[in-house]
């Protein structure tokens, strides 16, 4: 199976998505940002940042 056109395009014109890397403890302003529209790009939580009990 095949990438999509919009895979191909970007693919041959290297364009990539926007990311931001986030910790778990700065999910809270993350969501703020995205309830209030601040956020044009994904916003990705580092999983390692993750405490466990």
């Amino acid at each position: 199976m095949s990438p999509s056109p919009p895979h191909d395009f970007c693919a041959e014109h290297d364009i990539h998505p926007k990311c931001e890397m986030i910790r778990m403890d700065e999910i809270n302003d993350a969501l703020k940002r995205l309830e209030k529209g601040e956020v044009a790009h994904r916003i990705v939580i580092d999983m390692s940042t993750l405490e466990a009990d």
